[in-house]
């Protein structure tokens, strides 16, 4: 009985740091029917008399799993019928979804099952929504925040406490400070059963892989408690964090100006200020003029930082979701603004190997040079495309489509005009000009088109095969006309 005290004192001092609950508070508390969630399901259930909580359940099938994600639903009707609780569920086609955003399935499905948790609260009536992140998944969280090179707001990790969406509905996560072997202690020590999600044991993505492999490693060869490290991190800088933000929303009266479609701020009194109020000064606009975008990477702000000392009037820094800044004389504007360019004004030559942003599409493309021995690591479709190096001329170019332009596609012996191929993938004439293309020595080596079949089409010329001994990879990390994948953040 200790253990089991123990996490539910641990939990509801979390709670209690954190301001979590109220008296009389109504929660919906997301469960999957794995151990984290039915373990916050459980403690809450426990502490719902301290609290006065009216507790409800919600479960969402993202419809990847098949047989097994429909077990899952019926372990959590089941366990919510068993404690007396409202258990509303949902199905949300995630690979539907998928192809219409261009997103990862983690961030496809991540955006669903808060659109869904959303609706439920509000339909409902709902103060909070409890979800089951863990001291684990914060660690986690910081460390591949760390990877991608991420600023402040990246590496202060998953916010214990945050408001849903537009609503003033908050997301809690009492567990944030509970660690796994924990929560798998007390769920042995009750005899609580759980459901088990084997992609989860899988090192197919990123954070499956830190969790997997490099975190052990880490452990194991460097710092035994890695993870601890990692949460109390995340802690320090979720406080500078908010004592940055504070100060900047301080200082918005007397520096913004316009409008919610376009911001402007004085460039004089935005350059006397340090760097990091200038970041979240711009940060607090975009949001205004967009609505809460997810962390921009740090080369969208050292491109805008750029703008802000040594631009030139009139230059501008395109960023995801349609958002432009522009400089224009004394002032800093930010608006949304589809940037428009002819097809012959884009030509961006590429640095091999670096990372290379191409503003007039706020495109932002890794590109890195491999071993053969390494071929079998590299990540290829999504977003990346992995090429024979070799067989590649250099300079690389990113244009836009030409009249004349022909393609040779993977798995194709000739070549086809460019504007066949890309009816044939049924791209609407209005996006046909829009796509970008990689060119080697004036010959189209990959169409980067987010469709259907992922992100575009490689040539048959400069396809990896049992001959190649360096391979090319080309990653796009993030575009203006897509939703950002949280590489990085300031």
């Amino acid at each position: 009985m200790g253990e089991l005290n123990r996490v539910l004192k641990k939990v509801q001092r979390t709670i209690e740091k954190y301001g979590m609950l109220d008296k009389g508070d109504r929660a919906l508390v997301a469960v999957s029917g794995g151990p984290d969630s039915v373990t916050l399901l459980d403690v809450l259930f426990s502490l719902r008399d301290k609290y006065d909580l009216s507790l409800s359940v919600a479960h969402l099938n993202h419809m990847l799993r098949g047989k097994e994600a429909e077990k899952d639903a019926c372990f959590v009707k089941e366990l919510s019928e068993k404690l007396g609780l409202p258990f509303f569920s949902g199905k949300r086609d995630v690979r539907s979804f998928m192809k219409k955003t261009h997103l990862s399935p983690e961030e496809a499905a991540r955006k669903l099952r808060y659109d869904f948790l959303e609706d439920v609260a509000r339909r409902e009536g709902m103060d909070k929504v409890a979800l089951g992140q863990t001291a684990d998944d914060q660690a986690e969280t910081v460390l591949l925040a760390f990877l991608r090179g991420s600023g402040l707001a990246g590496l202060s990790g998953i916010p214990p406490v945050r408001v849903l969406g537009e609503s003033s509905i908050k997301v809690i996560r009492p567990l944030i400070g509970t660690f796994r072997i924990e929560i798998e202690k007390y769920l042995e020590g009750k005899g609580i059963t759980s459901r088990l999600d084997a992609s989860n044991l899988e090192p197919i993505y990123l954070r499956n892989k830190i969790r997997l492999e490099l975190l052990p490693l880490i452990a194991h060869e460097y710092n035994p408690k890695i993870k601890s490290a990692l949460v109390k991190l995340a802690g320090i800088l979720q406080e500078d964090n908010r004592y940055i933000g504070e100060r900047a929303k301080e200082l918005i009266p007397g520096m913004f100006g316009g409008n919610k479609k376009k911001i402007e701020i004085n460039l004089a009194s935005l350059q006397s200020l340090p760097v990091a109020l200038q970041q979240r000064l711009v940060r607090e606009a975009v949001n205004e003029i967009c609505g809460n975008m997810r962390p921009l990477s740090l080369i969208h702000w050292e491109k805008i930082h750029e703008l802000i000392g040594e631009g030139k009037t009139g230059s501008y820094i395109a960023l995801p979701d349609g958002v432009v800044v522009r400089k224009e004389y004394g002032n800093l504007l930010i608006m949304v603004e589809e940037a428009r360019h002819k097809m012959s004004e884009l030509d961006c030559e590429l640095e091999v190997p670096g990372k290379n942003y191409v503003p007039e599409i706020g495109l932002i493309v890794d590109v890195h040079l491999f071993g053969r021995e390494d071929v079998s690591r590299l990540e290829v479709g999504g977003r990346a495309a992995c090429f024979d190096c070799d067989r590649i001329k250099f300079p690389l170019h990113i244009r836009f489509r030409k009249n004349g332009d022909r393609f040779s596609p993977l798995g194709m012996k000739g070549s086809k005009k460019l504007k066949d191929f890309l009816i044939d993938r049924k791209v609407s004439a209005s996006k046909r000009d829009r796509i970008p293309l990689l060119l080697s020595d004036g010959e189209i080596i990959w169409v980067m088109d987010p469709g259907e079949n992922g992100w575009g089409r490689i040539g048959e010329k400069v396809k990896v095969t049992e001959k190649t001994t360096r391979v090319l990879q080309v990653e796009v990390v993030a575009t203006s006309e897509m939703c950002y994948n949280g590489n990085g953040g300031f």
